[in-house]
């Protein structure tokens, strides 16, 4: 049969018609592939280990929530001049950025954690002591080292912030990655999930996430303020000194010169009275600050609810053999046309030599 006719004009085109016909003809080889890669895939999914799924969902209240809560001292702190209006809080989308830190990993992989068949231990005591890898898992790395195999060098911590993660650690941090993800959704909530081997780790790990990342979103969204706070605490206490010490100036100056009505007297009399009512007015402007900063902070300082319990998996999510049968078949047939074509091709080529 010609795979490669020549039309009228002629040009070369391809009998797609002969070609159909030919692997339909050849069909017990698609089916045989097709039935042999099946039967490896499933297979070789009776070789991984079996993982498990857990999630939570977190609600986190919004701006216009948190305002409400404080309503209604909002009328009243208006009077004092204090102001308790809110700033925009941290965008959703920074969670993900967060999870995928290294501060928020390096401190997940720190926890610890109970396992069921293993000693209560962390997560990097596990990556180290316990964690194989998969057989793809294995060929994957070497391929990794082998291309990009370079010279071990050392380097010594010379800048504060910057951090060097070992060669041989950096599988940790990925697979965690792999493992470890968050969901992003349109109702103010987010899900956090984990994907492990040990159902009882994967609950863990979801709680210890859920923990960490609200830690570290109050810590973003409040840390200006929480500075400004610290600052005016600071020079609250200083006023606070500093108007006590004129109250005691005023009050030994009194007692010591009780009976003296003398011009003199009189005049250090409304220095010192002058001075007390100073530190009095710049104590209280700071004490008013210092309530605007506390409200302020109590006010923009996200809350989260738990919208539901976390679950300890009894249903595994991997490996499901029926997505390992269906890519089985799939490459049966993807390797048995080229089989196929490789076949028509050799037939071509030995046509035209003859």
């Amino acid at each position: 049969m010609q795979f490669i006719i020549t039309d009228e004009f002629g040009r070369k085109e391809i009998n797609f018609s002969g070609l159909i016909k030919h692997y339909w003809e050849r069909r017990k080889i698609l089916i045989i592939l097709s039935f042999v890669m099946s039967a490896l895939m499933v297979t070789y999914t009776f070789f991984l280990k079996s993982e498990y799924q857990s999630n939570i969902k977190l609600l986190i209240e919004d701006e216009s929530s948190a305002g409400n809560s404080l309503g209604q001292f909002e009328g009243i702190a208006s009077l004092a001049g204090v102001d308790l209006s809110t700033s925009a809080g941290l965008s959703p989308e920074v969670y993900e950025d967060i999870i995928r830190s290294l501060r928020f990993q390096d401190r997940l992989l720190d926890t610890e954690i109970q396992f069921s068949t293993y000693e209560s231990s962390s997560l990097r005591e596990y990556y180290e002591k316990y964690y194989s890898p998969s057989l793809l898992g294995i060929i994957v790395k070497k391929i990794k080292s082998i291309l990009g195999s370079e010279q071990q060098v050392e380097y010594e911590n010379l800048y504060e912030g910057v951090i060097r993660i070992p060669k041989d650690e950096m599988y940790q941090y990925e697979d965690l990655n792999e493992r470890l993800g968050i969901e992003i959704l349109d109702n103010g909530t987010f899900i956090i999930r984990f994907q492990f081997s040990d159902p009882l780790v994967s609950a863990g790990i979801v709680k210890k996430a859920s923990e960490l990342i609200q830690e570290m979103i109050k810590k973003y969204q409040t840390e200006k303020i929480r500075n400004n706070l610290s600052y005016i605490n600071q020079s609250y206490e200083l006023q606070k000194a500093n108007r006590q010490k004129a109250q005691r100036n005023l009050a030994d100056f009194v007692s010591q010169n009780y009976n003296l009505s003398s011009p003199y007297f009189q005049t250090q009399l409304d220095q010192l009275r002058s001075e007390l009512n100073l530190q009095n007015d710049l104590f209280l402007s700071i004490a008013k600050k210092r309530e605007e900063t506390t409200l302020s902070l109590q006010n923009q300082t996200p809350s989260f609810s738990e919208l539901d319990s976390i679950l300890i998996p009894n249903e595994k999510v991997y490996p499901k053999r029926i997505k390992f049968l269906i890519i089985g078949l799939f490459l049966g047939l993807f390797f048995g046309i080229v089989y196929l074509t490789t076949e028509i091709i050799i037939q071509q080529v030995r046509d035209s030599i003859s």
